[in-house]
């Protein structure tokens, strides 16, 4: 609790003045060095030698910044765990030297920038191995959008080709051999189809005229047309990647920068005490860090907008890969069936690829690629053993949308979301109905019935959020940085006419009061060196004012300027004139004289 204030009229005892100016000035010594662990070797406990040194001789704790409420009422948090000593009502209040409380800080502050820098190089490592995974999983896109487009291209050269070579004869259908290469990048499904289509045109050996425009120039013209929007979507996509990822990359080092900037402020602080010269305001590392902080502050914003769009982008991209299969798998078919009209003797081999090429599952051929290396992440699945009698499941395709309560299902935990990804050790069919039809011969057969079920559907590596800088070291400086914050009112003049204005003002370790206009400001309206200056109180202005009494000096001289403010209430008039009297260098409080 703070000491009950003085009436405006009191001044302090002279014996105490005299105690004051008799107690000699505490010399100024150089930090003990700093260990690469971040602690000190004569540490107890886990905690910094110095910090120690400072419990052992005066029991004070590391001071913390003060924070006012609109009451004006005191509210303090400490850096340490253990609670604060509290101060006897009537107990005159410790007077230590501003110029040992702020090395204490700043040494407090050195050693918790050596701990960060150490969390930081690990933070920075796994941020690289991130970005390089999600710039692998990219490139594995984007291929396989240009294998789509390639296999589109080659299909239309193909059917140009063999148009132009059916003109000499039929033995040159095959182009020698160039069929056999077509869909050689292609999954399981559309591998297949090219494939029968190979083995189709063995067997065909004759050409008509008539068919020349449904059976080449047609399909050609329309998978063209399909590999141009193709190429255009793939271009969208690296252009909208590529700027996303310089983005982020530059935020990244601009954070990085912003934080070797603020060790590079609390060094030049620390110099400028060693030699006892006045910091300038602007060089407070106060400043610095609060840029640092509204950088890391973004670069966790532009890392959720990352994951939004690339999740949209992989969205687009299944969807259009899909239409392209179904297109290429349409003029497959058109072209087997033309070919089966027109040409009698193959009718046979023409059945055979048109069946093979209906049952070709597309949906499999996606969902390979999408359980495929490097494209998904911690993959959970569950494998339950089922019964041959009725499951109690609601399906549509491979994901469960139903379990009814009392079934085999539901005792055996399975759940909404799921989704069917093997039946007895095979692949299960995409299509519910054909799901459906498997379970029921299963069921027949009266063996137990093993599913493998996948618990988290949405695996997609670009739905992993990537991992946040750890904060807990902003906290820490920002407690060891500021000493006293709160609201005030200043008084300015104009047109002979005074006027209070509500600011934010923060006292830091430093010696030096930043007064801002609110609390979120990252830079200050004016500055005060508390060293240079003299406090007193203004009981002729206002009741609860006070004034500073700065010393300045610029290119036509020095001289002083005075700032006035005042506060809600007497405490808070008496807590704000002690804790600025902590960082004067007279250490008196004077009583403005009646004009």
């Amino acid at each position: 609790e703070p000491p009950p204030p003085p009436s405006s009229s009191s001044s302090p005892p002279k014996e105490q003045e005299k105690e004051d100016q008799a107690k000699p000035p505490v010399p100024v010594s150089a930090p003990p060095p700093v260990p690469p662990n971040g602690t000190d070797k004569e540490s107890d406990g886990g905690k910094g030698g110095a910090e120690n040194q400072d419990v052992k001789e005066g029991g004070d704790q590391q001071p913390a910044p003060t924070n006012r409420n609109s009451s004006g009422q005191k509210l303090t948090v400490t850096v340490s765990d253990k609670p604060p000593p509290q101060r006897a009502h009537n107990s005159p209040l410790p007077r230590e030297p501003s110029d040992v409380k702020i090395r204490r800080t700043m040494l407090t502050v050195m050693n918790t920038i050596n701990v960060s820098d150490k969390a930081m190089e690990s933070c920075l490592k796994k941020e690289e191995g991130y970005w390089n995974e999600q710039e692998e999983a990219f490139k594995k896109l984007l291929d396989r959008v240009y294998s789509g487009q390639k296999t589109l291209k080659d299909f239309a050269y193909l059917l140009k080709s063999q148009q132009k070579a059916a003109l000499y004869a039929a033995k040159s259908f095959m182009l020698g051999g160039s069929w056999k290469a077509f869909g050689e990048e292609e999954g399981l499904g559309l591998k297949a189809v090219c494939i029968t289509q190979h083995n189709l045109l063995n067997g065909v050996g004759e050409y008509f005229e008539t068919i020349k425009e449904q059976m080449y120039e047609k399909p050609a013209a329309e998978a063209l047309k399909c590999a141009k929007e193709i190429g255009v979507f793939a271009a969208k996509i690296k252009k909208e990647t590529l700027k996303l990822q310089k983005a982020l990359r530059y935020q990244r080092d601009l954070a990085n920068k912003r934080w070797a900037q603020y060790k590079y402020a609390c060094e030049k602080r620390h110099k400028c005490f060693e030699a006892e010269k006045t910091m300038r305001p602007s060089d407070d590392p106060y400043l610095a860090f609060e840029i640092y902080k509204r950088e890391v502050v973004a670069l966790h914003k532009q890392q959720a907008s990352y994951n939004s769009v690339m999740g949209q982008m992989m969205a687009e991209f299944e969807t259009r890969e899909m239409t392209r299969a179904r297109n290429l798998r349409s003029l497959m078919l058109g072209m087997v069936s033309t070919q089966k009209a027109f040409f009698e003797f193959a009718s046979l081999s023409c059945q055979q690829a048109i069946s093979k090429l209906t049952g070709v599952r597309l949906e499999e051929d996606l969902l390979r690629f999408r359980h495929s290396g490097g494209l998904l992440h911690n993959p959970h699945t569950a494998d339950i053993k089922f019964e041959a009698k009725a499951m109690g499941l609601d399906f549509k395709g491979n994901r469960i949308t139903g379990v009814r309560e009392g079934s085999q299902a539901h005792v055996k935990g399975v759940k909404q979301g799921f989704r069917i990804l093997e039946v007895n050790g095979r692949s299960a069919p995409a299509g519910h109905k054909d799901i459906a039809a498997l379970l029921e011969t299963l069921k027949k057969a009266g063996n137990p019935i093993h599913i493998k079920f996948g618990t988290k559907p949405a695996g997609m590596i670009f739905d992993r959020p990537p991992p946040n800088r750890k904060t807990q070291h902003i906290q820490i400086i920002s407690n060891a940085e500021c000493a006293t914050v709160g609201d005030l009112s200043r008084m300015s003049k104009t047109m002979g006419f005074s006027s209070w204005t509500k600011m934010y003002c923060v006292i830091t370790n430093s010696g030096i009061m930043h007064v801002m206009n609110s609390r979120d400001a990252s830079t200050a309206h004016s500055s005060i060196q508390l060293h240079q200056s003299v406090i007193r109180l203004a009981p002729k202005i206002d009741q609860h004012a006070f004034e500073i009494e700065e010393a300045t000096s610029g290119f036509f001289g020095s001289g002083t300027k005075i700032h006035t403010f005042r506060t809600k209430t007497e405490n808070a008039l008496v807590d704000w004139v002690v804790d600025i009297k902590k960082f004067l260098k007279t250490g008196k409080t004077e009583i403005k004289a009646t004009k």
